[in-house]
């Protein structure tokens, strides 16, 4: 999957079984593996319901939750997946905003 401002992320999507005080409890869970900038690392982002019923919904609201997601590093730019959005300025915080 593509994430707006991360770029390319790996998607897991299963039900599954979670164990609640000794009794299986299905379950939905959706992992989302996002690449860390400059690094060999992943950043694991694990959303889950109990309704399994409403699973297509539940993905949809971790879907939005992921896309939302973006790094920031101390220089102040996103980290955005475009190096030439990055170039142009977007993402980038002013003089003024640097350092908060």
């Amino acid at each position: 999957m593509e994430l707006p401002h991360v770029g390319a992320a790996g998607r897991i999507s299963r039900i599954e079984d979670v164990d609640h005080q000794g009794k299986p409890v299905p379950t939905a869970m959706r992992h989302t593996l996002i690449p860390v900038p400059n690094s060999r690392d992943y950043l694991v982002l694990a959303s889950s319901t109990p309704n399994v019923d409403l699973a297509d919904q539940f993905y949809e609201v971790f879907d939005a939750i992921a896309e939302s997601f973006r790094f920031e590093d101390p220089a102040g730019t996103s980290g955005a997946a475009d190096p030439a959005a990055e170039a142009a300025g977007g993402g980038s915080m002013g003089e003024a905003d640097k350092g908060k």
